[in-house]
């Protein structure tokens, strides 16, 4: 009979055990999910001009590196959640057995509970100093590889990088290794109070209690040897939970930050029906530092951009295009002037169905492996696409993804070309799309692409530097210190407007 209740029970504690560990890890992991997500949707919602300042590695590292920590700590967590109920009524055992034990032992877990509380503040300050090291390794990866070509052409650049990578690695692992280790003397002054706390109850509480029979002894012995198992564990995992707690702190550093940065918009608002004319008025932007001192100021700004035309934009480097093209596509909000599209003014109110009238191709821009927001797809439409960009041979589309997108710079950029056309906004904006061409289809796309893409209602709005094509739009306007000038085919400048 014994030996069926031994099994019996076996078997409800296996049962029972994975029970709350798979609900422990379903509660931990739905925690991180729902984080991750949430993150993301405060950056899909953040003020672009904002989030470039921010910088990629501080979200990256919220997103991928404390999340993962967080994730780690889910089983500790509920080891130590039983360990906990293991030590509650074992304590109220010890309580019935023998008051003195019960109080000695009471103590000695709140001041070691107090002690790693202590040590745990001096060690989230190490632990601060760490993740700021290792923070600045991931700034030098980001060098490493977004910098890869000018890296390649000057060696005494790679070599100072490599080795300033070198020394911020070896920081973060010396900083990593502190922080370790004070966890760890931590962990073994709580389990020396522990070993203390047994020869207390072996030969103190003998002394104390008036009901030291042997047997007691026995029993409260073997309660605060039960004990200890628990209590280990909960001490045991306490890095653990500091590290958790470190990175959910950041994470909340990190939405906090991305929460001063939400744009306010209307995205229920009725979409424009049609694209008539676009109109700027007097528009200004400022770009500021740290301090608010205006480094760079572009405008005032007139300019009128009509239905089904095809208009080119020119200027040197730092002469303000990019600028432009960001606030005509809504992405910076200007500091001064109006915004018209087809005589409405463009506010917070509807800038969210402004800018669903543009598709744009940016110098930066950013190829996606799937069609994200186009659902309706004609597959031949594709092919020939694809046949006609040179590309039917390198990569395809398949239930909205594309088989590759390793492609070469030019392949790519024709490629997002597709995705531009497949997205059949009324206004395409395109920086410098040539730029990246071979001769043929350089040619192709200003003698063919854009009068077709013309003929099918769209306006074009392009960002060019190709003089042999000025000829291929109607109307051209020249950049110059944030001021725009028109100019006439000919090639006589007109007064700045």
């Amino acid at each position: 009979m014994g030996v069926v209740f031994f099994s019996l029970f076996l078997l409800v504690y296996i049962l029972s055990q994975k029970y709350v560990w798979r609900i422990g890890t379903e509660l931990g992991e739905s925690l991180i999910e729902s984080i991750r997500v949430r993150i993301f949707n405060k950056i899909s919602s953040c003020n672009f001009e904002n989030l470039e300042k921010i910088g990629q590695a501080e979200l990256y590292t919220a997103i991928n590196q404390h999340t993962y920590t967080l994730s780690l700590s889910s089983l500790p967590i509920t080891v130590s959640l039983q360990s906990l109920v293991i030590i509650t009524f074992t304590t109220l055992y010890l309580a019935y057995l023998s008051l003195p034990a019960f109080c000695l032992t009471l103590i000695f877990i709140l001041i070691a509970a107090w002690m790693s509380y202590k040590r745990s503040r001096r060690t989230n300050k190490v632990l601060d100093v760490a993740i700021a090291s290792e923070q600045n390794v991931y700034y030098s990866l980001s060098d490493l590889l977004e910098g890869f070509k000018e890296i390649k052409l000057n060696h005494e650049r790679e070599q100072d990088l490599l080795r300033s990578a070198a020394i911020l690695a070896g920081q973060a692992k010396d900083n990593r290794i502190r922080a370790n280790l004070d966890m760890a003397i931590n962990f073994i002054t709580i389990q020396s109070s522990l070993y203390f706390l047994m020869a207390v109850l072996v030969f103190l509480v003998p002394q104390l209690s008036i009901a030291a029979y042997p047997d007691t002894v026995i029993k409260i012995v073997t309660a605060g040897l039960f004990l200890m198992g628990p209590v280990s564990n909960v001490f045991a995992w306490m890095p653990t939970f500091t590290n958790a707690e470190k990175s959910l702190s950041l994470i909340f550093k990190t939405e906090a930050l991305l929460d001063k940065h939400q744009e306010q918009l209307k995205k229920d608002c009725a979409l424009f029906p049609a694209f008539e004319n676009l109109s700027l008025h007097k528009i200004r932007h400022q770009y500021r530092d740290e301090f608010e001192a205006v480094n760079f100021s572009t405008g005032p700004i007139n300019l009128q951009v009509r239905r089904n035309e095809i208009l080119f934009l020119t200027g040197g480097n730092g002469s303000g295009k990019s600028t432009l093209i960001k606030l005509l596509l809504g992405l910076y909000q200007p500091c001064d002037g109006q915004i018209l599209l087809n005589d409405t003014l463009i506010s917070s109110a509807n800038i969210f169905a402004y800018r669903n009238m543009f598709t744009a191709i940016l110098a930066d821009y950013h190829l996606f492996s799937r069609t994200y927001g186009i659902h309706e797809i004609d597959q031949q439409r594709v092919d020939n696409l694809l046949r006609r960009m040179g590309l039917k041979e390198k990569t395809g589309l398949s239930n909205g993804e594309f088989e590759t997108i390793n492609l070469s710079t030019g392949q790519k950029k024709r490629l997002a070309l597709i995705i531009s056309i497949l997205e059949d906004r009324p206004v395409m904006v395109f920086d410098e799309w040539a730029a990246d061409q071979d001769p043929q289809f350089r040619k192709i796309f200003y003698h063919e692409i854009l009068p077709e893409l013309k003929a099918s209602g769209k306006t074009i709005i392009a960002v060019t530097h190709d003089e042999k094509y000025f000829d291929c739009c109607d109307r051209h306007f020249h950049m110059e210190e944030g001021l725009i000038s028109e100019v006439p085919l000919s090639g006589k400048k007109i007064d700045h407007v």
